[in-house]
């Protein structure tokens, strides 16, 4: 950047020559071609951070000064036009069974107040998510036929005091004036949280004072019931548990073997499907699906179907829609080496005879080198009935089929190419038996004390477990070993076959060892 630089002379004083012609006085004149934003005044730039901070505070005056009845329009709770009945669940027929008694009363209140009997204030639904406890609740207005008013735990939060204790006020007053009538609180832990906690505020103790009050002034003839449902029963306050207000839990639990098939049936029913599907055997492959992941199961199963250019569902659509829920999406076209399949064929196969050969609690259904999410391959098993608890002798079984992935290394691979499989393999194992043995089931190795957390243990009991855990692994690993060694032809035999057709199933390989020859 140059500067402009003018000579300026002006006639010295007398007593200096400072300002004479060989000493001139130099003044720097601005560049002509300077920023624009010298123009710009330098209070221009805090009138826009003042006028952007009165438009912020504008706004959260609009959303949050809103009219106090305002607030409370805007979570008005109106009566629930979805209806339900008994014959709409399915899979917890003793649930059901218990709750007949309060449809009763409901349906047939002055029956049981001429005895002096009275209908409970509340029942407390609890279980895993996806159970049924919403449907649940829903039946029990349906087969009553009373009002049924359907709300959340987060409703009634807010960041100001007394807008939820006055939502609470309003549900109830609603629900008497249309009784008989149920109100029905989902996530109720969110609300009923113990009040001690440090994470609960202000807010949540005023609303839930509130509910603890207006369950209290339920008066005799008004039939008027609660119920809440929640998966963490733990969390709530105990003022609230007990008799008077949640007057019953009623534990909703994972449906068992004949639950299952019955919720298969009612949701095959609703779609178009094969009549000739095997549903005990789809039922036998789900264990511990809620009902809520059975309808997903059997959603996914007819979505398959439709992308296939079918209008009906068959066993293999089921199929693969339990391997993609359980395992994952299918990557067939990830590239993969002839001999990096047949390494992978080689560990499933393995698992798969440990299966067939060992009294473990499972029954072998098909194996799988297919890829999906991190998992290379998958053997999959059928439990031969609910199982309720573990054996001794099928916790050792369940052992060696986890701990075969090692000993096929070892039998097939040489050292520098074992894989980081086994290791995982083999912490699943240690981590099983650990926590078997801290519920007591090896007592006579351990002695009689049941252990909640391992990392709690003092270093002799500890050390107790560590030693018996290894010996029985290395008793496993040793087992397995004489099981499979003398079978690698076999095992190879069945292995290229795995590579063949990516996925075998149980009558392919039983068919295939009783055909196979030396």
């Amino acid at each position: 950047m140059f500067r402009l630089i003018k000579k300026c002379f002006y006639k010295p004083p007398p007593d200096t020559t400072f300002g004479s012609e060989k000493r001139p006085i130099l003044i720097t004149f601005p560049p002509s071609n300077s920023h624009w934003t010298s123009l710009i005044p330098p209070w221009f730039f805090s009138s826009i951070i003042f006028v952007f901070l009165i438009h912020q505070n504008f706004i959260k005056q609009s959303v949050f000064k809103k009219p106090f009845s305002q607030l409370l329009e805007d979570h008005k709770v109106y009566p629930d036009k979805k209806t339900a009945t008994f014959d709409d669940v399915k899979g917890i027929s003793e649930v059901q069974e218990e709750l007949q008694d309060i449809v009763d009363m409901l349906k047939n209140r002055d029956k049981y107040f001429k005895v002096g009997a009275k209908l409970p204030r509340g029942i407390l639904l609890t279980g895993d998510p996806g159970t049924g406890k919403t449907l649940l609740a829903r039946a029990i207005a349906g087969e009553a036929g009373v009002t049924f008013f359907s709300s959340s735990g987060s409703d009634f939060e807010e960041v100001f005091v007394g807008v939820g204790a006055s939502r609470i006020r309003h549900l109830f007053t609603e629900a008497k004036a249309l009784s008989p009538s149920i109100i029905f609180i989902d996530e109720i832990d969110t609300l009923g949280s113990i009040r001690k906690s440090k994470n609960t505020m202000q807010t949540q103790r005023a609303t839930l004072n509130q509910l603890l009050v207006e369950m209290d002034g339920f008066e005799e003839h008004q039939n008027v019931l609660v119920i809440g449902a929640t998966n963490v029963v733990d969390d709530i306050d105990s003022a609230l548990l007990r008799p008077g207000r949640f007057d019953k839990e009623v534990q909703v639990p994972v449906p068992h073997l004949n639950d299952r098939i019955e919720i298969l049936k009612l949701y095959l029913s609703r779609v178009n499907s094969d009549p000739n599907i095997n549903v005990e055997k789809i039922a036998r492959s789900i264990a511990g699906f809620t009902g809520a992941d059975i309808a997903n199961l059997v959603n996914t199963a007819i979505v398959l179907a439709v992308k296939d250019g079918r209008n009906a569902l068959n066993e293999t659509d089921i199929d693969k829609a339990r391997d993609r829920i359980s395992l994952g999406i299918a990557s067939p076209s990830i590239y993969r080496s002839e001999n990096k399949k047949f390494k992978i064929a080689l560990r499933e196969i393995c698992k798969t005879l440990v299966i067939l050969w060992t009294p473990s609690p499972y029954a072998l259904y098909k194996t799988s080198i297919i890829r999906r999410g991190n998992k290379d391959g998958k053997t999959s098993a059928l439990q031969k009935h609910e199982i309720v608890s573990l054996s001794k002798k099928q916790a050792i079984a369940s052992v060696d089929i986890r701990i075969a992935g090692k000993v096929c290394e070892e039998l097939f691979f040489r050292k520098e190419k074992a894989t980081d499989k086994q290791q995982n393999e083999i912490m699943e194992a240690t981590n099983f038996l650990k926590s078997l043995m801290m519920q007591g089931l090896f007592d006579r190795e351990i002695g009689l004390l049941f252990y909640k957390n391992y990392n709690e243990l003092g270093p002799e009991q500890k050390n107790k477990i560590d030693e018996v855990s290894s010996q029985i692994m290395e008793q496993s690993y040793e087992r397995v070993k004489n099981l499979l060694g003398p079978k690698k032809n076999l095992i190879e035999f069945l292995a290229h076959k795995l590579v063949e057709k990516e996925t075998l199933s149980k009558d392919e390989i039983e068919s295939l060892i009783s055909n196979y020859r030396v």
